[in-house]
């Protein structure tokens, strides 16, 4: 065609119909041997343009490669943490439609959703704030009662069960010195009497066979136990978590899932454990009044705390936070690998340079060069050689080097995740307004397509319009055959 054109001398004119930014990127790169993508156009639309040119973005110049790359890079991240979050949902079950026909169903959908967090309502708010006032009450209390601020001695009863349960020698003498109280298990609880300092400590006169006596020292353990407030409060929050953990074993849509679960794993070790403390002190009262084995297994119940990660998991920023962890699991390997160097190293130099006195073995090295790389420094294992003191400064140097240098990679990863969290957000949000207002519209249109007659029995639609917010609604008129005809014009302006 051109060879034509030139025989004919005549001119031709092409039309390119591609978008004007992107193909003057690609005409100058035929002109100029140099592809440069324009800062005005999306690295989307761009890269479209070069398939379509059958160029390779490898051509890019050095200055917009790495723009180009860092989008696409961006971008990835993006979808991959959407697509984990909705994975993350579907596992939680938030969109497994059960039933809509059996009413049993769609109770245990809204329960479900509702005790695992997922709804954004009044009740769903109250419930998170009755779950988390919960934990913290339970938590104190365990803590609180572990005070000796908050314990008190035993009283005459209980101090007789528990010499008669442990088999204590002096359980028959002490029965008398209190005067043989009457100990009922409902008296053993409710019982206020207290011992005095002469009850606790006194000397008993054994009579024997041949008319003499001799004189023997009693002394009774002193034993604290916490106030019986504690124990209501301990007993009112295992009912709430068990009848909570029932509730949510009844309505969980997969079984197999719940007692997989992690965080479900340590709701059962905390309800089992407060359920399997009262029944070793109820077979054994002697337990009752030992802080062993035994209490150790009711404060299993600590683990409740982890129910607030439950709480904060459906939380945006929670979630930007545990994808970044997973994202730079490799990076951070690589940041232990690091750290493990230099902690083994150093321990090993400083275990050769130091007496035995200041570091006994090579493991309590390890913890001082722990401290040390940390820059906790917490000095209770302190070098005292020159040689030894200046391995802590150089190893200490070394710690503020590494995670002053690595740590904003992972922050600036984290933010950037948090910049797209919320971008997503905002657009839902908008997307949910903007059906509103599509819904409005169309109401509003049906409710105008209503038929009024007027003159010569001819119809038009009824013109009384509802104002509608975040709308406003026009009309203009004409003339179309000698009839006065309102148009309708619907402009919707942002708020």
């Amino acid at each position: 065609m051109c060879d034509e054109a030139e025989d004919d001398k005549k001119q031709i004119e092409l039309v390119v119909d591609r978008p004007s930014d992107c193909f003057a990127a690609i005409l100058n790169y035929y002109q100029t041997n140099e592809l440069h993508m324009p800062p005005s156009v999306c690295p989307s639309a761009f890269r479209t343009e070069l398939k379509f040119w059958s160029v390779a973005p490898t051509d890019l110049e050095p200055c917009c490669l790495y723009r180009y790359y860092t989008f696409w890079d961006e971008y990835e991240t993006h979808e991959n943490f959407r697509k984990s979050t909705f994975k993350q949902e579907m596992k939680d079950g938030l969109f497994i439609q059960l039933n809509t026909h059996n009413k049993i169903n769609n109770v245990r959908r809204r329960v479900w959703k509702l005790a695992d967090f997922k709804e954004n309502t009044v009740c769903a708010k109250v419930y998170i704030v009755t779950v988390f006032v919960m934990i913290m009450l339970c938590v104190f209390t365990l803590a609180f009662s572990t005070e000796p601020m908050f314990q008190r001695p035993l009283r005459k009863c209980e101090m007789l069960e528990y010499l008669e349960h442990s088999n204590n020698e002096v359980a028959e003498y002490a029965r008398e010195r209190f005067g043989n109280p009457e100990c009922s298990s409902d008296h053993v609880i409710n019982s206020d009497e207290e011992i005095s300092e002469t009850d606790m400590q006194w000397q008993q006169i054994n009579s024997e066979t041949n008319g003499t006596g001799s004189v023997e020292e009693i002394i009774l353990p002193r034993v604290m136990v916490r106030h019986q407030v504690f124990e209501a409060l301990e007993y009112f929050t295992a009912v709430f978590f068990t009848v909570e953990l029932l509730i949510r074993i009844f309505t969980c849509p997969s079984l197999s899932d719940f007692f997989t679960n992690i965080l479900n794993i340590f709701d059962i070790l905390a309800v089992l454990g407060f359920y399997i403390h009262i029944a070793i002190i109820n077979i054994n009262k002697e337990y009752r009044y030992q802080y062993g084995w035994v209490r150790s297994i009711s404060y299993i119940q600590i683990f409740r705390i982890m129910r607030l990660f439950r709480v904060v998991r459906n939380v945006r920023l929670s979630r930007v936070l545990t994808f970044s962890i997973r994202k730079n699991a490799r990076d951070m390997s690589f940041l232990l690998l690091l750290f493990l160097m230099g902690v083994f190293s150093s321990a090993s130099l400083i275990y050769f340079i130091e007496e035995r006195d200041s570091i006994a073995s090579i493991p309590v090295a390890w913890y001082w060069a722990t401290i040390t790389f940390t820059t906790v420094g917490y000095g209770d294992i302190k070098p005292t050689t020159g040689a030894g003191r200046f391995v802590a400064a150089v190893l200490g140097m070394c710690g503020v080097l590494l995670l002053s240098i690595t740590l904003p990679m992972y922050v600036n990863n984290f933010l950037t995740l948090y910049k797209y969290s919320c971008l997503d957000k905002y657009i839902q949000e908008r997307k949910h307004t903007r059906r509103k207002l599509k819904g409005a519209v169309r109401a509003i249109n049906t409710m105008n397509s209503v038929d009024k007659p007027i003159n010569n029995g001819k119809v038009f639609p009824k013109t009384d319009f509802y104002e509608v917010k975040p709308k406003s609604i026009s009309t203009k008129s004409s003339v179309n055959n000698n009839h006065t005809v309102k148009k309708e014009e619907i402009v919707l302006e942002e708020m």
